[in-house]
């Protein structure tokens, strides 16, 4: 698959660390808690069917090149 050189990627701050970040800072509420994890939802994915967006989740360990794909 070739990318487009014109993308611009990005970091979606939702997973449990981020949230446990924010529910330490000044200003993050309940509500929004629980709006990021129901992006942690994979039914959120819905929102994004059809468009142009590539997305992969981590689990924040390196993958051996011969296990990519």
């Amino acid at each position: 698959m070739a990318l487009n050189p014109e993308t611009i990627p990005m970091r979606w701050p939702a997973g449990p660390l981020d949230i446990a970040r924010g529910e330490k800072a000044k200003g993050f509420t309940a509500d929004t808690a629980a709006v990021l994890r129901s992006w942690q939802d994979p039914a959120s994915l819905a929102v994004v069917q059809g468009s142009p967006v590539i997305v992969w989740w981590s689990v924040g360990r390196r993958i051996p090149p011969s296990n990519r794909r």
